[in-house]
């Protein structure tokens, strides 16, 4: 089961000075605003973003999944919170290895906290070295893992149809040494290179506990490469 969230949770620009969960919990006058009912994009930012959202999981339902379903956000601190206490506490994002991760998925996803009849609030501050989107679900942890199964698989496909473009490309400019073909190699495999970072795809080919590359740094380089390509 999957229930996209689009809508329901609010959203705050980082405060100067907030010194964290504690002192954004003590005051209840922060300017929190209503996300839209589609993916929420802010464009361009250099500050946090706090999210915060009101959720249950009744007893007994299965294991719940909360998933920001953006592969570039540098980082992400989810927080469980009854009160002013809290639940949990998990890392993600970007530029922490997959190795470090509680769950090890290319998107930030976080495991919500089942078997208790009451609500609680989850607060996520958020972090991004390139375009902020945040498109936040909830999913069935057994229909998450069927939906990342799916999701690489067409990613693969498409992949590998790019690189025996590049390969089959290669072989020509072996045979009639024209550098139009090797030119167009080049284009194609940047074009894989984009698609790994922009997907996260670039997390699981580097060892657990590399540190991955920065798609605010390495986007615009390679955008730059294959427009001279």
């Amino acid at each position: 089961m999957h229930v996209p969230l689009d809508g329901r949770f609010e959203y705050l620009a980082e405060p100067p000075g907030l010194q964290g969960l504690a002192q954004l919990l003590a005051h209840d006058g922060w300017p929190w605003k209503t996300a839209p009912n589609h993916p929420l994009s802010l464009g361009f930012r250099d500050r946090a973003y706090w999210l915060r959202i009101p959720l249950q999981v009744r007893p007994g339902a299965a294991h719940w999944l909360l998933e920001l379903g953006s592969s570039t956000v540098a980082g992400v601190t989810f927080y469980a919170v009854r009160g002013r206490s809290v639940l949990a506490h998990q890392e993600a994002g970007h530029r922490l290895p997959l190795g470090a991760r509680a769950m090890r998925y290319e998107a930030p996803v976080f495991e919500l906290p089942s078997g208790d009849h009451d609500p609680f609030w989850v607060y996520l501050r958020v972090q991004s070295e390139s375009s902020l989107q945040l498109p936040l679900a909830a999913w069935e942890r057994s229909a998450y893992g069927l939906h990342v199964q799916r999701w690489a698989l067409l990613q693969g496909g498409f992949v590998g149809a790019l690189l025996v473009m590049a390969l089959y490309n290669l072989v020509l400019f072996f045979g009639t040494r024209d550098r139009s073909y090797l030119y167009y190699v080049i284009f194609v495999l940047l074009g894989v290179l984009l698609q790994a970072v922009y997907r996260g795809f670039d997390l699981l080919l580097l060892p657990l506990t590399a540190v991955p590359l920065r798609p605010g740094q390495t986007v615009p380089l390679i955008f730059l490469y294959i427009t001279v390509a």
